[in-house]
């Protein structure tokens, strides 16, 4: 059975009665048991003393269950000019001597052993041996519905002087026959005696119903492809693109068995599968065939991405070259307009480039290395319950092509493998170290590891992510030529599911800036530029930060809150003397439904834009930063959408986790917040400045609050205390510390 059986839909069957309106059909026949005792030839060989009318090719790979019924119904075919060639593809059951039983009762029939190589090698050796007029393909577990099939489609081929004829096919599944099929199936059964143009047909499934001209295809050189899987495609849509013109009758012509095997999907037919799908899109365009590209498309869509998504992460060399060659095939057949081909063609190409990717970073072997006493550079990664990402990612920091550099992990209380799974790898790299510390997310993960950290630059590396593996070593050059504060630079993103990118399409496909920044700039005119291009992208894993620089300005993550890049990025910019962009695709972003970035938002993301807001004007007034007149501007507007996202993500949430999350907000925290995101929607320049300024009272009152009596005298008695603790904290992070 070929792949795609398992894959096609089925509908329940119609009637019987159904069948019996098609011309030349008996429901008798239809019926009748394969197995039924056919007249059998009186004399060896009687039927072979001119050329056969009909050649049929059966490829057999341990089918002894189903052999004999499919051979019975070919051998009782009333069209006896007939030879029957089987080809034994390296059977290991009883299949073979099935076949030579049934030999020696009827001369017609002959076998080819063969090593194991698949359904389209064993169906070009048939038709290499073949010395009939027309030959049929049948698969050793179906059969023919009644004995007059070859005969008629035989007749009708020569009357009509066709290379290719056929009739409607049936399903058997669960016992059951199906006639009745679903667009685009539907073209599985024809309904009158015609000639058909294959420009009007455009259908790639069901080859087995016709019967093609010997001469024909060895003229056109015409084989099956060499693939495990969906060999049968490309054959079809090739025969009947160079033939052009078929004839078919309105019977069946043969009964197709589904559903009762499942497919053990694995890298080599999933290549088949992906090479087969390009085969059938090229001659697609060679022959301006759009109907067939729409319908590859949508079995693309529907059918296959989700075992491609499955073997996209551990692919095989063969495996990324065709999807690859997929991507190619696609942008040539590109369908203008049409959303599902965007939809896929983009998904493949994320795909593509990280299996691509995959093979690269599986290529790379881990060695020892003794701890680095001067690292150029440290990678902090944060880590909390993210076993079955943490490998190819801590994997992509060991591997890079820099090997002056520390990696600090910092373990957020796992309560999983995670910490296993790299204590394993660190055991040979000394180079990594090692927090652990209780749960307190991911700003304060990333804190203790800023904390602990060696090297002249920083980089954050989430742990279900990935760095290109000389990603390191083009940053750290661009930043020392350039003695930048902060370098930005892209990333691209892919998929960790079907299901993920179904849910999610349209989620960032490349962090690609729209210009280049190639300039060493201040870091507020570079904010200037990039809101001007609408090019900000303010993730702390896209940026490498000069170390001395963070620690100089007291710049850290902001606890408690989400969106805490915001304003990490913000008050990094307003710091920096020396900032840049490049256009460097160096960091592998993964995109899961389970994240925080694409899990549905909520009063708490309402709450981190707020924070992203607040914090940095309090950021600015506590530094007594100057200000450019072109930057106030610039922030403003910044300011206003987080502002606006946060009061629509506020208004869109429940009242139940409104309620809950107010009651988590010390008093004057929820007096702010409710004033500039709960109390008004910003729709507008007006509300926007009426928020601000009651914004502006609120934060007198809160002023006010702080000058009295008893917020002093709270803040006095508390001093020493906090001080210890933060002291305390800072001690025991650097005692957990270990090579």
């Amino acid at each position: 059975m070929q792949n795609y059986r398992t894959i096609l839909i089925n509908k329940p069957s119609l009637s019987l009665l159904a069948l019996a309106s098609c011309s030349a059909f008996s429901q008798k026949n239809l019926l009748a048991s394969p197995t039924k005792a056919f007249k059998q030839p009186t004399e060896g060989g009687a039927f072979m003393e001119r050329r056969p009318s009909v050649s049929v090719i059966i490829p057999v790979y341990n089918k002894d269950k189903y052999i004999e019924n499919c051979m019975t119904t070919i051998m009782n075919q009333s069209l006896k000019e007939l030879e029957i060639i089987c080809i034994d593809d390296g059977s290991t059951d009883c299949s073979a001597a099935v076949i030579e039983k049934l030999a020696k009762s009827d001369s017609r029939i002959s076998m080819i052993r063969q090593k194991n190589s698949g359904a389209g090698p064993a169906r070009n050796a048939g038709i290499n041996k073949a010395s009939g007029e027309f030959i049929a393909f049948m698969d050793p577990d179906d059969y023919y519905p009644d004995s007059s099939v070859l005969e008629d489609l035989y007749q009708a081929a020569q009357k009509n002087k066709v290379d290719i004829c056929g009739g409607s096919l049936v399903e058997l599944k669960n016992g059951n026959l199906i006639t009745d099929f679903p667009s685009p199936k539907d073209k599985y059964r024809f309904t009158q005696n015609s000639l058909i143009d294959y420009s009007d047909y455009q259908f790639d499934y069901g080859y087995h119903r016709f019967i093609y001209r010997t001469d024909f295809l060895r003229n056109n050189d015409l084989h099956f492809p060499s693939y495990r899987r969906f060999q049968d495609p490309p054959f079809f849509v090739a025969a009947m693109a160079l033939s052009r013109k078929f004839y078919v009758l309105s019977r069946p012509s043969y009964i197709y068995r589904v559903g009762y095997c499942t497919i053990n999907w694995d890298e080599e037919k999933l290549t088949g599968l992906v090479n087969g799908i390009c085969d059938v899109l090229e001659v697609a365009k060679i022959h301006n065939l759009n109907d067939l590209k729409k319908l590859e498309l949508e079995r693309v869509e529907k059918s296959y991405l989700d075992l491609l998504y499955t073997n996209a992460l551990n692919p095989t060399k063969d495996f990324a070259n065709a999807l690859e060659r997929l991507v190619y095939c696609l942008e040539q057949n590109e369908i203008t307009g049409n959303e599902e081909f965007e939809i896929v063609r983009d998904s493949l190409k994320r795909l593509a480039s990280f299996s691509w990717y995959s093979l690269s970073l599986s290529s790379q072997q881990l060695t020892p290395h003794p701890p680095c006493s001067s690292p150029k550079a440290s990678i902090i990664i944060p880590v909390h319950n993210t076993e079955q990402y943490i490998l190819p990612c801590l994997k992509s920091a060991v591997c890079q092509t820099m090997e002056e550099i520390e990696i600090i992990i910092v373990d957020d209380g796992s309560t999983d493998h995670s910490i296993q799974l790299i204590s394993e790898i660190a055991l040979q790299d000394k180079r990594i170290v090692i927090i652990k510390k209780e749960n307190g997310g991911l700003s304060s993960a990333r804190n203790a590891g800023l904390d602990i950290s060696r090297g002249k630059y920083i980089l954050f590396l989430d742990s279900d992510d990935m760095l290109e593996l000389d990603a390191v070593r083009i940053l750290y050059d661009e930043a020392e030529q350039n003695q930048l504060d902060q370098l930005f630079y892209s990333a691209e993103s892919f998929y960790d599911s079907f299901f993920t990118m179904k849910e999610h399409f349209g989620y960032a496909t490349y962090y690609d800036y729209k210009q280049e920044y190639l300039n060493s700039l201040t870091g507020q005119e570079l904010f200037c530029l990039l809101c001007d291009n609408d090019d900000l992208k303010p993730s702390a894993c896209l940026q490498l930060l000069r170390r001395d620089f963070l620690f100089e300005n007291g710049i850290s993550f902001l606890n408690g809150i989400i969106h805490e890049d915001n304003l990490f990025t913000i008050e990094c910019l307003l710091s920096s003397s020396n900032s840049m962009c490049i256009n460097e695709r160096l960091y592998k972003r993964r995109v899961r439904g389970d994240s925080i970035m694409t899990s549905e938002k909520g009063p708490r993301n309402a709450f981190g834009y707020y924070c992203a807001v607040q914090e940095a004007i309090n950021f600015i007034q506590q530094r007594n930063i100057q200000l450019d007149e072109s930057f106030i501007s610039h922030l403003e507007k910044h300011n206003d959408k987080l502002l606006e996202a946060a009061s629509n993500i506020y208004a869109e949430s429940s009242e139940s986790l409104k309620n809950v999350f107010l009651q988590s907000l010390s008093p004057a925290q929820r007096l702010q917040f409710s004033v500039m995101v709960v109390s008004s929607r910003i729709n507008g320049t007006n509300e926007l400045r009426l928020a601000k300024t009651a914004a502006a009272k609120a934060s007198d009152r809160i002023t006010q609050l702080k000058k009295s009596n008893s917020y002093r005298i709270g803040r006095a008695v508390t001093f020493l205390p906090r001080k210890a603790k933060r002291a305390f904290r800072r001690i025991k992070n650097h005692a957990l510390g270990k090579h």
